[in-house]
């Protein structure tokens, strides 16, 4: 657990996962495709753009509701960005889409928002009448399949994941390009000397506020952290190269654009069970969902989980109290919004839908590292500050 929260904000990292370990790189259900593992989910955006050989100028249609770090790239590239509608459930409105069209259009841009697969099989159909790319920004999913059986992360002509989404790296995304006659080769950066002394300094760093409670590790990775926290103070190293160590914000870096995925992350990676992940994400979910039901005040935006789904949040419609989300922080819950990410580009009084969803959704943890325990403490103190609230 991190800082003041009182049940762990992220998936925790254990010694096991870095051992050595024979295996190949994996990725979840999508058969044999061209894959580019990249230091960022951002940056396969970028590179899918070039992959998909976007011209400077040339438009994306991006949805209302979103992160301002799938803009950046966009960007940062030299493309150009238009917003379009989603409802109150978050499905694109694909007539709003249809109407904003134009001749320098190139590429729709669909999210498959909290890991719940938005009908990608309808926007495909419209990217093809229109002879438009389909980018499926996959971040938030791990593993699912759409209505009609299709697994997500095959339906664009690229499509992009962010492994740092659900487990304990320090970095990872990917680019997956599914279109056959898109033909393109990636020259990777290794960032160099620095850089992977950044990683292991963020892992080692992790590692030891999740070992608390474990003296035997937690006195090795400390020691561990203290040198190689040594090797970092006395690099000379500046420059583009000079990557910060805190990656979480939600800036473009064109410095990393070619870097790729660290050899630590993806060891992280391989000794990962996917299934495992994914079904305690799936549990935890289910239990948040049953105690909401008799929460005043609040709803969820999705009820139930459809059987392939892996969320990654829980997504919390909150319909009466202002900056909820603050309140639970105060109180040690590591609740978030997208509030605080809108791009500034959009428009908001365009798009009342978004401006109720960045208002109003709060996300809840429901990782793999929410054990039973967790999960009350939390529960507690999303119903007594509702209660405390409605009784004011």
């Amino acid at each position: 657990m991190s800082g003041a929260f009182v049940v762990p904000k992220d998936p925790c990292l254990h010694w096991s996962m870095l051992l050595p370990k024979l295996g190949k790189e994996i990725f979840p259900n999508i058969g044999r495709k061209r894959i580019h593992y990249l230091f960022l989910g951002r940056n396969a955006i970028f590179h899918g753009l070039k992959a998909l050989d976007i011209k400077a100028g040339e438009g994306i249609l991006v949805p209302s509701y979103h992160c301002s770090a799938i803009v950046e790239p966009i960007l940062r590239y030299g493309a150009a960005v238009k917003f379009y509608n989603v409802g109150l459930d978050l499905k694109p409105d694909l007539t709003d889409i249809e109407a904003r069209i134009d001749g320098q259009t190139r590429a729709i841009l669909a999210i498959h928002y909290f890991g719940f697969v938005q009908p990608t099989d309808e926007i495909r159909a419209l990217c093809q009448r229109r002879q438009l790319y389909f980018i499926e920004d996959c971040a938030h999913v791990l593993t699912g399949q759409a209505v009609d059986g299709t697994v997500v992360g095959t339906s664009g002509d690229i499509s992009v994941f962010s492994w740092r989404k659900f487990l304990p790296v320090y970095d990872g995304g990917q680019l997956v390009i599914n279109n056959p006659n898109v033909v393109y080769d990636l020259e990777y950066e290794t960032g160099g000397f620095l850089f992977s002394l950044k990683v292991a300094k963020n892992t080692i760093d992790k590692l030891t506020e999740d070992s608390v409670g474990d003296g035997s590790w937690l006195a090795a990775s400390s020691a561990l952290s203290r040198l190689v926290r040594g090797l970092l103070s006395s690099s000379n190293e500046v420059g583009p190269n000079a990557l910060t160590v805190n990656n979480y914000g939600v800036e473009f870096d064109p410095a990393s654009a070619n870097i790729r995925m660290s050899k630590l992350s993806r060891r992280i990676l391989r000794h990962t069970s996917i299934t495992e992940v994914a079904r305690k994400r799936r549990e935890n979910y289910a239990v948040v969902s049953r105690a909401v039901r008799k929460m005043i005040g609040v709803s969820a935006l999705y009820p139930e989980l459809s059987p392939d789904t892996c969320p990654w949040v829980f997504p919390l419609l909150v319909h009466e109290t202002n900056n909820l989300h603050l309140v639970l922080r105060a109180r040690g819950i590591p609740a978030t919004t997208w509030g605080g990410v809108i791009h500034e580009s959009l428009g908001l009084e365009d798009f009342p839908a978004a401006r109720f969803l960045y208002k109003n959704l709060v996300f809840l943890p429901i990782h793999q590292s929410m054990e039973e325990e967790h999960l009350s403490v939390m529960l507690d103190v999303v119903d007594k500050s509702l209660r405390r609230t409605f009784s004011d």
